[in-house]
């Protein structure tokens, strides 16, 4: 025990003469101050943690896409009456128009995704898109409010679709609204969270609430858009509750403008898509070479060579084929070095995870599939009910509103009470993951439709008993269904809120975190594409039922006999039958992604500790080490998740691209462990601080990280 008491005592004034020799005898604020995650500030300088991010950029960040979501969903819920009273579309069309836009819009946030990330940075592509958003909005106000412009009156029952200039100038509007929408959702998640900086434990537990927040206000955007803009839109005029989301606009344009130097910046990385272009490029060219045994002798920066803000990424065996894009080959094979013939091990990675997200963006998708029906065919439903409360007329869009409340129960009670209690059990600091918050969603969405399936068989059930026949003029005032309450519909309402409560904030989770860093805007718009997919899979549906079902009425016209012009005459619950079995398909087609997906390598890394046996690692040591190691444990305050980091680490080639993806807190352990494990060997002409003694490191890491120059010869500083 002497002569481990003697050792700990040699490296202890080993260290405090480093230290002193290094210069690092007190902590250097102003360097602690300045971010080293990549993040500049408006002038594009090292951004300082005390100026800039953080909770003090949430309002003005989340302005644009809370407007956003507030003139879209006050627009969009009370479109299709608006189509089919005023402009005589028909019933089928008028969803499906209503759908399809919402699916283009989401869809455009690809290519605002694209710019953000390749060209423009996401500051600025949230403010054109804000703008486009504007425009689009104030054509919509003129088009509601100056008469040349408004649909035309009609008198009697024969009244024709309008195609000509008002429905023209509405899809100009609308694919307005969607360039503005496609550009704020792809960068306004991402650019919020940029304002944390994950190395701080601080600021790090504020990003993990940053999803749940972020959907929590643009619901209430959403439901202040269900309530006051429809009364709005129906009770003073249409003009006025367009009116009032376009100022809001405007105002939240100037001041997220005006918030521009309290930002942090993340420079665009290039065009993520012709990265994963050349990874997959490479990989076909060299289809024909052999995979090396050992994945280390695979193509990687070494660490001189890395720019600062590269995140060097472990190496995976799924989808092996593409690792081909990292053989070495001869140098003297021409083109060898190209980005298109070699690409680092890192950018095999980052292609394999975009990969490995699209059956997830497929299997969440059919979730918005349900959800577009509380938009479409649920309000229709409510127009042909019982909507009275005393003298005031309850609108059948503002159903929607307990939906946006459900939301907001959900969200609460899911951070106040469920994820406290879940942690207990599971130790995910989440409570579940992201993939299983999504999963309850989808259930919620399946039970969803078989109860609007049963509420509508019974609605049907009473328009028989009341000898309904079809009114002309698409006048749904049917005496059966009017003696049913609209609030039948209020159960499913809220069990579609409290499912995209957990299914829309766990995606956002979900695509932040496990896309590439470089790629975090089109992972964010991958995300929303999953709504795309969903809305125009409800469109495509609608069609193939109506051309599946068709059949010719007596008076020479057609119609599909489940969603006819007038639902009265249809068979509504059939076409909810139908989405609750292909939920049902698609939950356990989810299941099956779910769990063969593979959390990217950095979060691997802490979370497989329980797999490594540390005592066949400690078992190599000299004997004295492993008495050291073994009473440090008793000292050593380090979790067992940086135990078996550290584990890791120290038996793996790659242990500086690891040790890289550990946070600030995780490396000072590591630091704290490599001391007490008896690694103490010291090399006084260390060229980095991974080449110098343990105990040393862990000193250095205490004082902030020294300079290359400043390690080198340490002794005679």
């Amino acid at each position: 025990m002497g002569d481990i008491d003697r050792k700990l005592k040699e490296e202890n004034s080993n260290s405090q003469n480093y230290v002193m020799n290094i210069g690092l005898a007190s902590p250097n604020k102003e360097d602690q101050n300045l971010l080293s995650d990549g993040s500049t500030n408006y002038l594009g300088q090292i951004a300082k943690r005390d100026q800039t991010g953080s909770w003090r950029t949430g309002p003005l960040i989340l302005g644009p896409e809370t407007c956003e979501k507030m003139a879209v969903q006050g627009m969009v819920i009370n479109l299709v009456p608006y189509l089919t009273g005023k402009l005589h579309l028909p019933s089928s069309y008028s969803a499906n128009l209503v759908t399809t836009y919402q699916g283009t819009s989401y869809m455009f946030t690809l290519l605002g995704g694209f710019i953000a990330d390749a060209y423009a940075g996401r500051f600025r592509v949230i403010t054109g898109a804000s703008v486009l958003m504007f425009f689009g909005l104030l054509i919509l106000t003129l088009s509601a409010s100056l008469p040349p412009l408004k649909p035309k009156g009609c008198a009697g029952d024969t009244c024709q679709p309008q195609m000509g200039t008002p429905l023209i100038i509405l899809y100009i509007a609308l694919y307005l609204l969607a360039l503005g929408t496609g550009g704020i959702k792809a960068c306004a998640s991402p650019f919020g969270a940029d304002q944390f900086d994950p190395h701080d434990e601080k600021e790090l537990k504020n990003l993990n609430g940053y999803f749940s927040w972020y959907f929590f206000t643009i619901t209430c955007g959403g439901f202040f858009a269900v309530t006051v803009l429809v009364y709005i839109q129906i009770h003073v005029g249409r003009g006025w509750g367009y009116l009032i989301p376009t100022v809001v606009t405007l105002v939240v344009i100037t001041g997220f403008v005006m918030g521009r130097k309290l930002y942090r910046y993340k420079k665009p990385k290039g065009s993520p898509l012709s990265l994963i272009a050349k990874v997959l490029v490479s990989a076909f060219n060299k289809r024909g070479l052999r995979l090396p045994d050992d994945p280390h002798e695979l193509y990687e920066l070494k660490k001189k060579d890395r720019p600062h803000d590269y995140i060097c990424v472990k190496h995976s065996n799924q989808f092996r084929f593409l690792d081909k894009a990292a053989i070495i080959e001869d140098p003297n094979i021409r083109g060898s070095t190209s980005d298109w013939r070699l690409n680092t091990v890192t950018r095999v990675e980052e292609t394999k995870m975009v990969i490995r997200l699209l059956p997830i963006l497929i299997t969440t998708s059919l979730f918005y599939t349900v959800y577009a029906q509380m938009t479409t065919f649920s309000v229709e439903q409510g127009h042909t009910m019982a909507r009275k409360i005393g003298g005031f007329e309850f609108p059948a869009a503002s159903m929607a509103a307990f939906l946006q409340g459900a939301i907001l129960l959900t969200l609460f009670l899911w951070e106040r009470a469920f994820v406290p209690l879940a942690r207990k059990f599971t130790g995910n600091n989440k409570g579940v993951t992201s993939l299983q918050r999504v999963g309850i969603g989808l259930v919620i969405s399946i039970i969803t439709m078989i109860l609007a399936a049963l509420v509508e068989k019974e609605r049907m059930r009473r328009v028989i008993a009341a000898e309904h026949r079809s009114y002309p003029n698409n006048n749904l005032q049917s005496l059966g269904s009017r003696s049913m309450s609209i609030f039948w519909l209020l159960p499913q309402y809220i069990l579609v809120g409290s499912g995209e409560a957990l299914t829309y904030a766990g995606q956002l989770d979900f695509f932040y975190n496990e896309s590439p860093k470089a790629m975090r805007s089109m992972g964010a718009a991958m995300c929303v594409c999953t709504l795309s997919i969903g809305y125009y899979s409800s469109s495509l549906l609608v069609s193939v039922v109506n051309s599946i079902t068709t059949h010719t009425h007596s008076n020479g016209t057609t119609a599909g006999t489940w969603l006819p012009d007038d639902i009265n005459d249809g068979k509504l619950y059939n076409f909810y039958w139908l989405l609750a079995g292909a939920s049902c398909l698609n939950f356990m087609l989810f299941q099956f992604c779910a769990n063969w997906y593979k959390y990217k390598a950095e979060a691997r890394l802490i979370e497989e500790h329980d797999k490594v046996d540390v005592s066949s690692i400690i078992n190599h040591l000299e004997e004295d080490d492993r008495e050291m190691y073994t009473r440090s444990k008793q000292v050593t305050n380090s979790s067992s998740a940086v135990k078996q980091a550290v584990t890791i680490i120290n038996t793996g080639s790659q242990r500086t691209c690891q040790l890289e993806d550990l946070t600030h807190k995780q490396k000072l352990l590591y630091r704290m462990e490599m001391l007490t494990s008896g690694y103490s060997s010291s090399n006084p002409r260390a060229k980095s601080l991974d080449e110098v003694s343990p105990l040393r490191q862990y000193t250095a890491m205490s004082f902030g990280t020294p300079k290359l120059e400043q390690i080198h010869h340490p002794q005679q500083q």
